[in-house]
């Protein structure tokens, strides 16, 4: 009996060891699209339906292409994650972007979560949120291209408020992956100022290259100090 009380304190204990650290570091970090993207291709890691009220208003942004360098800031210690930079994507018309100008190109992105950034009670994954309609996790996109159509800056927002977070960013309480993928991926729900009718959804999708970038470069020096004005909250 003592043997069998032994193992399973021993048990307990390892895994609350295994479960002290966060599933990923303070760092920066370089993001990717994730491979189970529902209506990939394109493949993706931020999906904004109804950004326009256009033909499928299904708008994806592809982190991988070329013209994309999309970051993640992790500092759990401070309380905030900080989702940025360019990308390129626009209107899905079924495996490919528009070729309307207006519509597909390269983006800006600037999203701050700062409210209720913890590690997961109970598991190493990391979440942020809720917040709540007065006070918002909050950030911008903003077309990189000039566009005589439609408008230039669209605010974002996290969403929904029934739950006990809007972003997680881990490989879920099984540390088997988050739909597929063994790594750390991050997903959350959105909500933005675009039309009512927003089709189907709004959320990130990513995963996370786990080697930190070591020592930012010009260029994503300049990524880290763009967008200012989307680390404010909006108040919705």
């Amino acid at each position: 009996m003592k043997q069998c009380l032994f193992a399973g304190l021993m048990v307990a204990l390892a895994g609350t060891v295994a479960s002290a650290d966060p599933v990923i570091a303070d760092g920066l970090y370089r993001i990717n699209n994730h491979p189970d993207g529902s209506i990939a291709p394109p493949p993706y890691g931020l999906r904004l339906d109804g950004l326009e009220n256009v033909g499928s208003r299904r708008f994806t942004f592809d982190f991988d292409d070329a013209r994309s360098e999309m970051f993640m800031d992790l500092d759990l210690a401070g309380g905030t994650i900080r989702i940025f930079g360019q990308t390129y994507g626009g209107l899905d018309v079924g495996g490919a972007y528009s070729s309307d100008s207006n519509l597909a190109g390269v983006w800006d992105i600037d999203f701050t979560y700062d409210i209720g950034v913890r590690e997961l009670a109970g598991d190493d994954d990391i979440v942020a949120g809720p917040s709540t309609p007065a006070d918002r996790n909050a950030g911008t996109i903003s077309r990189t291209f000039a566009s005589n159509v439609y408008q230039d800056t669209y605010n974002l927002i996290d969403y929904p408020d029934n739950y006990d977070w809007t972003f997680r960013l881990g490989d879920e309480n099984n540390d088997n992956g988050h739909r597929g993928f063994a790594g750390v991926s991050g997903w959350g729900w959105l909500g933005h100022d675009g039309y009512n009718d927003n089709g189907c959804c709004q959320d990130w999708l990513f995963t996370v290259d786990p080697t930190p970038v070591p020592a930012p470069g010009a260029a994503v020096l300049a990524l880290i100090g763009m967008g200012v004005a989307g680390l404010r909250r909006k108040n919705s």
